[in-house]
């Protein structure tokens, strides 16, 4: 995406992800935070049920950001 976005001459965008498309738009946000102005997430993919047993904290999504306890991740 943020390939595309540099072919076209765009510095910034609003970002909408659905389902795994949410996933892009975390990586976005979290890899390249400069390029995204907002961030949009409809459905989400996350675990089933049963594997959300599995996590002993919260998932950290791509493993780059610290979540801190006060929510200021």
């Amino acid at each position: 995406m943020i390939h595309f976005m540099d072919s076209l001459g765009i510095k910034k965008a609003a970002v909408v992800g659905q389902h795994v498309g949410g996933k892009i738009g975390l990586e976005m946000a979290v890899t390249w935070p400069e390029r995204v102005r907002k961030l949009v997430l409809s459905s989400p993919n996350y675990p089933e049920e049963e594997e959300e047993k599995t996590f002993k904290d919260p998932p950290n999504f791509l493993g780059r950001v610290e979540i801190m306890a006060d929510g200021s991740h």
